[in-house]
């Protein structure tokens, strides 16, 4: 899988998980973005030039720390 398909993907599953969680499935999302976080973070590397790469992480991050807050 290329970069641009590989990112496309993360994208999907980003919004997949929020949609799941919307849904009120917590544990279904925590999943998903979990998958998600560790497919990032073996793909994209702390300290890069790479600035898109970086918000993406930083948007599942997000999101994980969101859902954990929210789940208590």
């Amino acid at each position: 899988m290329d970069e641009p398909e590989l990112l496309a993907e993360m994208d999907r599953m980003l919004e997949r998980a929020v949609r799941v969680a919307r849904g009120g499935d917590l544990p279904g999302a925590l999943t998903l973005l979990a998958e998600l976080h560790g497919r990032a973070a073996l793909w994209w590397e702390p300290g890069s030039d790479d600035v898109d790469g970086g918000r993406r992480v930083v948007r599942v991050r997000r999101q994980l720390f969101l859902l954990h807050f929210a789940r208590g």
